[in-house]
């Protein structure tokens, strides 16, 4: 719609509705004498003086004098008489957010305004099709791949009597050549664990190994009160051990926590811990200490005098009593 047709729409719309328009003024009170039209028509300015029955333009209106006066149509009751009504001023302005919905005041020299409320029902695009939202007559909409236009006011769903069919999709097109490969983006942030997936079916089960060499018997070591040696099951004895705050408390299980003394094994070995723990024995290991070498069945006994196992069981203990200050 052109500039001049719209124009014309507006116009037609005013002409149509001045005498339905609501009425937000007053008339100004009109006098019931009667009329002389005998004197010339002249514009009313400001400090001129009128002689009764004087006839004078003035906001829009033909007015008469009904006494000699200066003061301005109408002035004070009974001052002026409106022979003809005439608009003194429009005034239009927006309505709400639609910028299809305005308004015009009409404003007559007698006072008297009328309100003209208008929405023009242009084409308005509105984005996709939201079910539950407010159209109105005019308004477009996505949906489906297609535009389409409201005839009415508040229709239903795109697709019915009360919407046209302004573009419809058009058919898939040729897949086109592969652009260039774009630069490599940053790294982006790690994301979060994943669910750890389900436990897969257990494996065959493996060879049974070489049986340890285990504790048969304690013995005291004569003239060591305290001190006891363990009889392996291949017949050979441990170093002497002092017993006294020591326990041993069977094969090392994992996420036990052990206290300070306890004694483990762990493979062909004994250890010990020399502080409260819960790490894995071993040669690297800060809270355990080697307490006895194991002899491994498959390598034969290793054999050695009391009096050095003795000796090398006074040299950890002298470590240990260093270790802990």
């Amino acid at each position: 719609m052109d500039e001049t047709a719209l124009a014309q729409l507006v116009a037609d719309s005013i002409v149509d509705r001045m005498g339905t328009g609501r009425l937000i003024g007053v008339a100004e009170p009109g006098a019931t004498a009667s009329v002389d039209l005998a004197a010339p028509a002249r514009h009313w300015r400001q400090g001129d003086i009128y002689e009764q029955n004087a006839i004078a333009y003035h906001a829009g209106g033909l007015w008469q004098a009904r006494n000699r006066t200066a003061a301005r149509p109408p002035g004070r009751i009974g001052e002026w008489l409106l022979l003809a009504d005439g608009v003194r001023a429009v005034h239009a302005y927006q309505e709400g957010g639609d910028p299809r919905a305005f308004g015009i005041v009409i404003t007559l020299a007698s006072g008297v305004q009328t309100d003209l409320p208008f929405r023009l029902p242009l084409p308005l695009h509105r984005g996709s099709y939201q079910p539950g939202a407010l159209y109105g007559q005019g308004d477009e909409v996505e949906w489906e791949g297609q535009t389409w236009r409201a005839i009415h006011n508040a229709p239903g769903a795109p697709g019915g009597d009360d919407w046209r069919l302004v573009s419809a999709r058009g058919q898939q097109g040729e897949v086109g050549l592969q652009g260039q490969p774009g630069p490599t983006g940053d790294r982006g942030e790690v994301g979060p664990q994943g669910v750890p997936g389900p436990t897969g079916a257990a494996g065959e089960r493996g060879l049974i190994g070489a049986q340890g060499n285990g504790i048969r018997a304690v013995e005291p070591v004569p003239g060591y009160p305290g001190f006891v040696h363990f009889i392996l099951e291949d017949g050979s004895r441990s170093d002497p051990i002092a017993v006294s705050s020591t326990e041993f408390v069977g094969s090392y299980q994992t996420g036990m926590l052990y206290e300070r003394g306890n004694i483990v094994r762990l493979g062909f070995h004994l250890w010990i811990a020399t502080a409260p723990t819960g790490e894995l024995p071993g040669a690297n290991a800060r809270d355990w200490d080697l307490f006895l070498t194991g002899v491994d069945p498959g390598a034969g006994p290793a054999g050695s005098g009391d009096e050095r196992r003795i000796a090398d069981l006074e040299r950890r203990l002298a470590a240990l009593e260093a270790r802990d200050g």
